[in-house]
């Protein structure tokens, strides 16, 4: 999570005192360069900046006119998320879990060290984009790593605790401390040793390892961690040797069985309406959640407080929830994605008549800001949950591979949002944001069911159903 959200500090534009004779301290934040531009055709003078935070676009002197090359390094980093993500996914499943994620961890580690080195923009952004290259890699396996290792009754609340969100307040507060990007990233190098340690002493997963077909190193790896637990007994031994055949002979069925592709997400016309939605559901999110974060600079008061605040609020509202979802049986998962819609709508169109306005209420535009991420980050939950349960078993993994795509994508291009369509109208952002969620909403509404509480469905559609069923088949149908 730290280097995926490093460019939110590493990328934060200085801001401007003085040009010269010329105080800017009462221009409005985004008059400031428009400003500057019409003193330096004048006039040449030196700028005088400050910054919370000594990060890269300040000590290479990137701001106003040439803040774009700082959004299209942070595209490239992103690029490295989505390409690590597909990469080290696949070698996982060939070579183990534990394996590539002690490998994604030293790579973590030595392009961070290296990054902190970096003499140029150019040079930097080469450097972490192997950085994201391998934490894209570490993201994928580890989510799988954490379901495939615990209890189905635990997986909910350590993932919760583990999440991104608390995860927010930490980094703010080790950036404050840290001062300047590059002991910033040197410090994250030394935090990212911690895990590779870790991983040493922990075991591989034994899912993966019966799914090789290695019935004896599962067996020893299930009995390390029995005497870990102190729960090892001869029943004990017994009942894990009866779950591992059982887990083979299930294995064994499969392979005999029909092999499944990305194509088969498009099998009927209501899986097209599914995995369309769901893609574009979280490609909006995705873009609108990091834009958001990468033009934190741009509210009022301090960059880490008001990441702290986010952390805070995004932890609370998925408490509350996560709660609500589990206690109370008629909310279900469209209700969380629709409330949390409806309020992103709404917060941006606040913001929206605001900056037409004028209205000088920067304290409510932070607010409304950061409610707002925080409510995007539930539509990432819900998403992944839905997917779970409406995708039969056969293409479950593979449609969420293909939605992680999307959601890479949408972080690829969120550095832009609101560069280029501020460029158009200052006020456009928040408009653009609004009405693609808006469309999400009822798009969501439209295409996608309540699928709480009903059983996954573990077989695919019947062909009759398929949208290029053989007309044999569809006879032979109609005939019966």
């Amino acid at each position: 999570m730290s280097n995926f959200t490093f460019m939110v500090y590493g990328g934060l534009s200085p801001v401007i005192q003085s040009c010269g004779d010329h105080n800017f301290e009462k221009v409005e934040k985004n008059k400031v360069c428009s400003v500057l531009g019409e003193v330096q055709r004048n006039e040449s003078c030196h700028v005088n900046t400050t910054i919370e935070f000594d990060s890269i676009a300040n000590e290479f002197g990137y701001f106003c006119s040439t803040v774009y090359e700082i959004k299209n390094s942070i595209s490239v980093q992103m690029m490295g998320v989505l390409l690590g993500a597909i990469v080290f996914g696949q070698f996982s499943d060939l070579f183990g879990r534990k394996k590539i994620m002690v490998i994604c961890s030293l790579g973590i580690v030595i392009f961070e060290v290296l990054a902190s080195y970096s003499g140029s923009l150019f040079i930097f952004t080469l450097l972490q984009f192997g950085t994201l290259f391998f934490a894209g890699g570490s993201n994928a396996i580890s989510n799988v790593y954490v379901i495939e290792n615990l209890p189905k009754k635990h997986r909910a609340w350590v993932i919760l605790l583990i999440s991104f969100s608390p995860n927010y307040i930490v980094v703010s507060i080790i950036t404050y401390f840290a001062g300047d990007w590059r002991t910033l990233l040197r410090t994250l190098a030394c935090i990212n040793i911690i895990p590779i340690v870790l991983l040493f002493l922990a075991q591989e997963s034994p899912r993966w390892v019966v799914q090789k077909g290695d019935l004896k190193e599962a067996r020893e790896i299930y009995e390390k961690i029995e005497k870990y637990n102190n729960s090892f007994s001869p029943e004990r031994k017994n009942i894990l040797d009866f779950l591992i055949q059982k887990e083979l002979s299930i294995l064994d069925e499969k392979k005999k069985g029909k092999k499944y592709f990305y194509f088969h997400l498009f099998y009927t016309w209501k899986m097209i309406g599914y995995i369309g939605t769901l893609s574009f559901s979280l490609f909006c999110t995705a873009m609108i959640t990091y834009a958001l974060m990468f033009d934190m600079e741009q509210l009022s008061g301090s960059i880490f407080v008001n990441n702290i605040l986010l952390g805070f609020l995004r932890y609370s509202i998925s408490i509350v929830f996560s709660f609500m979802d589990f206690k109370i049986p008629k909310i279900g998962r469209k209700f969380i994605h629709t409330f949390s819609l409806i309020f992103v709508v709404l917060s941006m169109m606040v913001v929206f008549v605001m900056k037409i306005l004028e209205l000088n209420f920067p304290k409510i535009i932070t607010v409304s800001i950061l409610t707002c991420a925080s409510m995007t980050a539930q539509l990432f939950t819900v998403i992944v949950v839905v997917t779970g349960e409406l995708f039969p078993t056969a293409v479950r993994n593979i449609a969420t591979s293909f939605l992680q795509v999307f959601a890479r994508s949408g972080a690829i291009f969120s550095p832009h949002v609101f560069w280029l369509t501020s460029s158009i109208w200052y006020p456009a952002p928040y408009l653009f944001m609004g009405l693609l969620m808006l469309v999400n909403l009822i798009l969501f509404e439209m295409l996608i069911p309540e699928t709480k509480g009903n059983p996954m469905s573990d077989h695919m559609p019947p062909k009759g159903e398929r949208i290029f069923a053989n007309k044999n088949h569809l006879k032979k149908q109609n005939a019966a």
